[in-house]
């Protein structure tokens, strides 16, 4: 066995990032929700009321994105979630980034 490790440009590894994490409009919704509002404590509720998604599919993306770590419950205990922010990388703040967000949006929305 190996011991290669894989290294990836910052581009390759935000477009990563986006295809495995948004794989559906409501997806990239909520991920571009929290990662641009880092201040925010979203709610399945709130992302209803906001962006129009559905409760029951805001929760199930909610649970799905805390289990893996993208985002965190609240510290005080109080009701919603946060940005991880040691995914600041994948937050898009660049031109590139945000190309590759837009990029990604086009091609789930020509899906739906």
């Amino acid at each position: 066995m190996s011991d290669t490790e894989l290294i990836l440009d910052p581009g390759e590894r935000a477009r990563r990032f986006w295809t495995s994490h948004g794989r559906t409009v409501d997806e990239l919704t909520i991920l571009h929700a929290f990662c641009t509002n880092l201040d925010a404590a979203w709610t399945a509720e709130g992302l209803c009321i906001w962006y129009g998604i559905r409760v029951d599919r805001a929760r199930r993306i909610l649970s799905g994105l805390r289990s893996c770590g993208i985002v965190n419950p609240v510290s005080d205990g109080a009701p919603g979630s946060t940005w991880n922010a040691t995914l600041d990388w994948a937050a898009p703040r660049s031109q590139a980034t945000r190309e590759i967000v837009q990029q990604r949006w086009l091609s789930k929305a020509a899906l739906t």
